[in-house]
């Protein structure tokens, strides 16, 4: 009898520990929450929306870790962004309440440097631009055809309101022209920090010209743009290419050669105008085009025989200048 009231017991004293275990646990998930959002609520109240909770998801070792990167923005103004280092295992998620309101003043003060930059491009007659301030990077985008005469127009512009608004020479200049279809397909004027993380296979698809330089460079050197070669717009001129160097491919190269669908396509920017592959225009923006082709002698995981190789004109939409390489670009 004495031993069935022993088990009783030692039951009954299992089950309280559960239950005080799991009161516990309930206790301690409402006072120490395990998500960003819940943190951000309880310790910043109504100031913070989480608009990425781990940007590196696809980081293994970060993964391993517990190592979390949040994209974060202002609750009142979304385009106030900025990005917050955290961990799920950590006391507090590894966060400082002071540390973030420090970070947030400082988006605050981005984004309203990006506000005032922006209202002296509109004071110019230039509304469709998007502009972007993380000193000393500044991100200014255009959103029209890349003609001559734009070309030139976004020049002076950007020339006279950088030489107001710049006071000093340590900034990079980061202008692209973009689809003038895609204006405000994913913001408005104002480039929010976390756009060439969250955006940037919308980004290489729409941008058509970019150029890079500090801005003590920009104001001296002439200016000489990059043709994005992964947007949609150069994957049409590159097809058109192919289809161009086939033709050509077919009355140049010996019987049985020809060119190989699929394969990686080298391109290679035209830099300076007396490059004799810029020829047909020397001010237009350019790109060499490479294209591999078989003799038909070897076999289908053997170097390509040669390359077939032309260029690409922006301005006049010329695809010429082609010829026989046995290197490709």
């Amino acid at each position: 009898m004495l031993m069935k009231v022993n088990k009783v017991i030692l039951v009954l004293l299992g089950l309280v520990s559960i239950a005080v275990i799991a009161l516990m646990s309930c206790f301690r998930k409402k006072g120490e929450p395990k998500n960003l959002g819940d943190w951000l609520e309880k310790n910043m109240p109504g100031q913070l929306q989480v608009l990425d909770s781990n940007l590196k998801m696809l980081d293994v070792m970060a993964q391993f870790k517990g190592e979390k990167q949040a994209l974060v923005a202002d609750r009142n103004n979304e385009e106030i962004q900025f990005l917050l280092d955290w961990s799920k295992d950590s006391v507090n998620l590894g966060l400082n309440p002071q540390n973030i309101q420090d970070q947030l003043a400082y988006a605050r003060e981005r984004y309203q440097r990006a506000v005032d930059l922006y209202q002296k491009f509109v004071a110019e007659g230039f509304d469709k631009v998007a502009v972007g301030v993380n000193h000393p990077n500044i991100f200014i985008q255009y959103y029209a055809e890349p003609t001559p005469g734009e070309r030139e127009k976004f020049k002076q512009t950007v020339l006279k309101v950088m030489t107001e608004w710049i006071k000093t020479d340590g900034f990079t200049l980061y202008l692209q022209i973009m689809e003038p279809a895609s204006y405000q397909a994913k913001m408005k004027n104002i480039i929010p920090y976390g756009h060439f993380i969250t955006e940037n296979g919308w980004q290489q698809d729409q941008e058509i010209l970019s150029l890079s330089t500090v801005w003590k460079d920009i104001k001296s050197e002439p200016w000489q743009w990059d043709i994005n070669v992964v947007s949609v717009r150069a994957q049409a001129f590159t097809d058109l290419a192919f289809e161009k160097a086939q033709a050509w491919a077919q009355k140049h190269l010996p019987k049985g050669a020809k060119l190989e669908e699929g394969q990686l396509i080298g391109f290679d920017i035209v830099k300076h105008a007396e490059d004799a592959r810029q020829k047909g225009d020397p001010h237009s923006p350019s790109i060499r085009i490479s294209f591999p082709y078989t003799d038909g002698t070897k076999g289908e995981n053997d170097e390509p025989a040669g390359y077939v190789t032309c260029v690409y004109v922006l301005d006049s939409q010329l695809i010429s200048q082609f010829m026989v390489e046995k290197e490709g670009i």
